[in-house]
């Protein structure tokens, strides 16, 4: 190959000549003239050179061996990317040879003797006109480029009315294909028909008008024929095409606006609250900074395009999405070039408004994105209506309570999520008692003061998750959606008998009213919303047979039981301040010697009527009613006092147990009150062991593992019990600080007899050393059931046969006497 070295940035010319001399001559001449020269010495090494360079122009000498002049420029015109511009250099100055050069794809031709100026003058006009034609193709490309990245659909027709172009959201809608409609006459096609199938001639349509007038078409509502042959309506504007001052066809933008016609139908008797609204767009380039909006962009937001232009559309932001929303949008155009959806933006007032919003990216012929463009319509008002309707199509008038449509649907739905977690739920039934009284009384406005009224302290006496309804006159309905217990929903009935017996003032009139309530609940009185409406009614109206002013439970078994729980936790709180508890303290002693090393507190009430109630009667409601964690405060106070007293007075020291349940677990401050009263008597932690069911851990697994870690924190000794009761998960235990696992009673009370249970307690006893703790049994009856767990590794043993459950005073005999029960 000849010298090819590029030497500069300029436009870049292939000489192609077997004449060395002729070569050097040209590019000596060319290089003058600013351009940068490749040569090449016959037409197979100028195929070469193009193919390296790809330069934007070719001379090319016509005799050359290998290959010759038109041989290669046949070759080069199969070339991808165009026709390639060639100028032909030849000696030949006949007719028949320009006309093979041209028929070969030369773009012109010159010959020799060169004519020097002639030459300068061709080359800088072809060198012009192609990058002229370059820069049309890149126009070309870019807006087509942008059609198809419109969310709307878009044709193109010439000046016949045949189709040349359609995007594809066109396509979409249309149902055909551009390759479907390119070069047909299109109005006979999509535009020929009205929406009640008469015909559009074709000097009365408005697209072909625009070819002939010049003049831009748009209509809100127009109606196109999809190929399955449906009408339907378009928002349409058409705008002429003009080519160097001339029409050369339309450009027809449209969108489908079905539903929005749908919708406006289905709200035009909603006082035309809601309307059809020119959309807003707004183009930013790749990095999201604004470039342009249009005049529906000032009109809706209020920022004229000088105060957005070079800013990103975050400063229209409304502050009612969260920043995982702004990410996800732009992940998804990121992804897929595209997001629609609902958005809530701020106008330059400060006015919140409501925008059905798409975003496009549009793209260059490589892929990247170069722009993105959102178009929005402002659904504010539509918003508003829709809320309104739907509003008082669930709600009570006078009231504004959920009425009985909303309120069935609630229940129905609470009722799924009851059955799926297995939980309690009630209804509620209320009737004013003598409502007609009052109402005929002081007439229908004081009436409907007080059913209003009643609503709002209806509202007040329940929690946010709960509902109340209005059914009609003076009927009201309570959905509790979750309970522990009946007595729950007997407080709630409770609350709102004495809430609703507060006198009222009405118009300078003071009277007092009450109310009957029924109750029924799920599962016992229902598993339906009907049934249980209707039992809460049945109940509602026994509660008046029973003199008003009182509520009543479904199922009188029930009823009954509420009062006597609700009348045992008034008692319950009254123990706690009066001091009626007690505690009782059974040894666990070493499993070899016997000898104590332990005490475990155990809960008595000393009632002063019924003298002393078992733990079992009273711990359970005092769980459910949340007296557990003042109750387990004054445990662990009390039994760190008698601790510190024994050690003051010599005997000890050993270890404390104290039992916690699954509403502690839940209480935050568990650790600062246990710190706060080993300090107070101060008992060493060490000396305190805290128990704790394996059954609530795993219930309470996440908050467990926190708790347990700050009470370890603090020192203590934690022990589960009643181990291996429940489906053991290792992993678990192995993520607890846990120092001893304590046997539950069940496997202990019949291992003489049960094979299956021994060995599983000779696995708990491997299980609990292979983890470094300590393995304990609870419930031993016998010496045989010691000495077995003896010989099985058990540590510490617990159960009647060393001592029952015994007062503080007796157990510092206990402390004298050395090894229990031997």
């Amino acid at each position: 190959m000849g010298n090819n070295k590029i030497k500069t940035n300029s436009p870049l010319i292939l000489v192609a000549d077997d004449d060395r001399a002729m070569r050097l001559v040209l590019r000596r001449a060319l290089e003058r003239d600013g351009y940068s020269v490749i040569e090449a010495g016959d037409g197979k090494e100028a195929l070469l050179v193009y193919d390296q360079y790809r330069p934007e122009l070719v001379l090319m000498d016509v005799v050359m061996p290998e290959m010759d002049g038109f041989t290669a420029l046949a070759h080069l015109q199969d070339r991808p990317g165009g026709k390639v511009p060639v100028l032909m250099i030849t000696g030949l100055d006949d007719d028949s040879s320009v006309e093979q050069a041209f028929q070969a794809g030369a773009i012109d031709y010159i010959t020799k003797p060169i004519h020097w100026a002639v030459l300068r003058q061709r080359v800088r006009r072809l060198i012009e006109a192609q990058r002229m034609e370059q820069a049309l193709i890149d126009r070309e490309t870019q807006l087509r480029a942008i059609a198809s990245a419109l969310g709307e659909g878009l044709y193109v027709i010439d000046a016949e009315g045949r189709l040349t172009f359609l995007n594809p959201e066109g396509e979409r809608i249309l149902g055909w294909t551009l390759q479907e409609l390119c070069g047909k006459y299109i109005h006979d096609i999509i535009h020929r028909k009205h929406f009640d199938g008469s015909i559009i001639q074709a000097e009365d349509c408005p697209i072909l008008r625009t070819t002939r007038s010049g003049n831009t078409y748009r209509s809100d509502e127009d109606y196109f024929t999809r190929k399955d042959g449906v009408i339907f309506p378009v928002a349409l504007v058409s705008t002429p095409l003009i080519v160097n001052d001339k029409i050369s066809g339309a450009v027809a933008v449209f969108q489908d606006i079905s539903e929005r016609k749908k919708v406006e139908e289905q709200l035009r008797l909603a006082s035309n609250v809601f309307e059809n609204t020119t959309e807003g767009i707004l183009v930013t380039d790749h990095e999201g900074l604004i470039q342009s909006v249009n005049p529906a962009f000032t009109v809706s937001t209020g920022y004229s395009f000088e105060e957005v232009n070079g800013k990103k559309p975050s400063i229209f932001q409304s502050g009612r999405h969260n920043p995982e929303f702004y990410k996800q949008l732009w992940l998804s155009l990121l992804k897929t070039g595209r997001w629609q959806g609902e958005i809530w933006n701020r106008r330059k007032n400060g006015e919140l408004y409501a925008a059905w919003l798409t975003i496009s990216a549009i793209c260059d012929d490589l892929g990247r994105t170069t722009h993105y463009a959102a178009v929005f319509s402002d659904i504010t008002e539509h918003k508003q209506a829709q809320d309104l309707i739907k509003h008082q199509a669930y709600h009570d008038a006078l009231t504004d309570l959920p009425n009985r449509l909303l309120f069935i649907d609630r229940l129905t739905q609470a009722l799924a999520h009851a059955g799926r977690n297995h939980h309690m739920l009630a209804v509620l039934f209320l009737d004013l008692d003598r409502f007609k009284v009052i109402n005929d009384t002081f007439g229908h406005a004081v009436g409907d003061q007080l059913l209003q009224g009643v609503a709002r302290r209806l509202r007040s006496s329940v929690r946010e998750s709960d509902t109340v309804a209005r059914l009609g006159g003076d009927e009201f309905t309570i959905l509790l959606p979750q309970i522990g217990n009946v007595e729950d929903a007997a407080k709630v009935a409770q609350k709102i008998l004495s809430s609703l017996r507060q006198p009222w003032l009405f118009s300078g009139q003071q009277f007092c009213t009450t109310t009957s309530i029924g109750i029924a609940v799920f599962p016992t009185d229902g598993e339906e919303a009907d049934s249980l409406m209707k039992n809460a009614d049945a109940a509602m109206y026994r509660a008046k047979e029973q003199g008003r002013n009182n509520y009543q439970l479904y199922t009188p078994a029930l009823n009954a039981w509420a009062f006597e729980r609700l009348a045992m936790e008034n008692r319950l709180r009254h123990a706690l301040e009066q001091n009626e508890f007690v505690l009782y303290y059974q040894p666990k002693v070493d499993a070899h010697s016997h000898v104590p090393v332990a005490v475990e507190a155990l809960i008595r009430w000393q009632h002063p009527d019924i003298g002393i109630v078992s733990p079992t009667e009273f711990l359970r409601l005092a769980e459910d009613s949340g007296l557990i964690v003042p109750i387990g405060e004054w445990c662990l106070r009390t039994a760190c006092e008698q601790l510190k007293a024994w050690l003051d007075e010599g005997n000890g020291p050993v270890k404390l147990a104290i039992n916690l349940c699954g509403r502690q677990m839940q209480y935050t401050q568990l650790d600062s009150m246990v710190n706060d009263i080993l300090q107070e008597t101060g008992i060493p932690p060490y000396l305190v062991e805290l128990e704790i069911g394996e059954e609530t851990v795993l219930q309470y697994e996440e908050s467990a593992l926190t708790i347990l870690n700050q009470l370890k924190v603090a020192g203590v000794n934690i022990v589960i019990e009643q181990f291996g009761k429940n489906c053991s998960r290792i992993p678990l235990l192995q993520s607890l600080p846990v120092d001893t696992l304590k046997i539950d009673p069940s496997f202990v009370c019949d291992l003489v007899s049960n094979h299956h249970h021994r060995e599983l307690i000779q696995g708990f006893s491997a299980l609990a050393h292979s983890l470094h703790m300590k393995i304990a049994a609870e419930g031993v009856g016998s010496l045989e059931q010691a000495d077995f767990l003896r010989s099985v590794g058990c540590d510490e043993l617990q159960g009647y046969y060393f001592s029952d459950p015994i007062p503080a005073a007796e157990i510092r005999q206990m402390f004298k006497k050395g090894p229990l029960a031997l």
